[in-house]
């Protein structure tokens, strides 16, 4: 998982495989939102919008212990779907609360 900042406090969380990665850009207090998610997708069956990539909304949901991400205008269109462990919903803020406590400049 690598971190990133832009202008205007936007953060971009990439996450990766052996040949695949997803970088999702929002903004800090977006992605503290990120606790809300199990919560949400198992109680009431519901896709949450955190965030975008290449100009696209990105679509959360846990189902069975796996996080999937659909990436697109609406879940159920979405044509790119991407389907990790759902521990990664703990990595992301971990690693943002991290990099923020060491300061930007030792996060490269």
């Amino acid at each position: 998982m690598l971190l990133d900042h832009d202008i205007g406090d936007i953060v971009s969380v990439t996450l990766g495989g052996t040949s695949w990665q997803l970088s999702i850009w929002a903004k800090p207090v977006e992605w503290n939102r990120l606790t809300e998610i199990p919560r949400i997708a198992t109680s009431e069956r519901a896709d949450f919008r955190l965030g975008t990539t290449m100009g696209l909304d990105v679509w959360w949901h846990v189902s069975d212990d796996v996080l999937v991400l659909a990436i697109g205008g609406a879940p159920e269109d979405s044509s790119l779907i991407f389907a990790l462990p759902a521990s990664v919903l703990d990595d992301i803020p971990r690693v943002i609360r991290d990099v923020i406590d060491e300061g930007w400049d030792n996060a490269h």
